[in-house]
């Protein structure tokens, strides 16, 4: 009896150091492994520049009160930033500015819109075509589902840098996206490599005076 019980005793000793050697022997050959160099994307460079946005609605924009966020007017941009929401009715002919506009990086971006036209009453025709942009709207037979019309200007430093009209389907909110295509702002990195050589060139020696 004695003997079995040592003999337990040692056998449960050589599996623990059998264990053990295992594990250290795991480490060491973790260790070994040459290091693995972690790269991280940078974020986008955000852009140089005062940027404006401006929504021209050709009709009168309303929010659709059956609708799980009733709103009139939406702008987003990429990422799920919203810039702009309204709810109340905005006229036709009314320019909604967003000004200034945060979140616009160099690079693509773009910017989402949706405006409502529930219960529109404002169709006309005009001399300029009823959508105010030099084509008229698109009629169903009936007379009641039309085809509205916004135009988005985006202004970097009060110069239109983008312009697009967009439609919606016959009787159905105006819905689109906006690629934006932001270049890096010119002439800023130019200006201050100029400065400084200007200021090298008529700058004096150490000590003494320019003459």
């Amino acid at each position: 009896m004695p003997f079995n019980i040592s003999l337990r005793l040692v056998l449960a000793a050589v599996f623990s150091l059998a264990v053990l050697g295992t594990v250290k022997g795991y480490m060491l050959f973790l260790h070994s492994l040459p290091a693995v160099a972690s790269h991280r994307l940078s974020a986008a460079s955000a852009a140089r520049g005062h940027f404006r946005v401006d929504v021209t609605l050709s009709f009168t924009a309303r929010a659709d009160a059956f609708s799980v966020e009733p709103m009139s007017l939406a702008l987003s941009l990429q990422g799920g930033q919203r810039l702009l929401e309204l709810t109340e009715p905005i006229q036709a002919g009314r320019v909604v500015t967003i000004d200034p506009v945060e979140g616009i990086t160099e690079g693509l971006n773009e910017l989402f819109i949706e405006i409502g036209t529930a219960a529109d009453e404002d169709v006309g025709a005009s001399p300029e075509g009823a959508d105010g942009f030099g084509a008229g709207p698109v009629l169903a037979a009936n007379g009641a589902a039309v085809a509205r019309a916004v135009r988005v200007r985006v202004l970097r430093d009060d110069v239109v840098i983008a312009e697009e009209t967009v439609w919606s389907d016959p009787g159905e909110p105006v819905t689109g996206r906006i690629i934006l295509d932001v270049p890096p702002a010119a002439g800023v990195d130019d200006a201050h490599e100029g400065r400084g050589a200007h200021e090298d060139e008529h700058s004096s020696p150490a000590g003494g005076r320019a003459p």
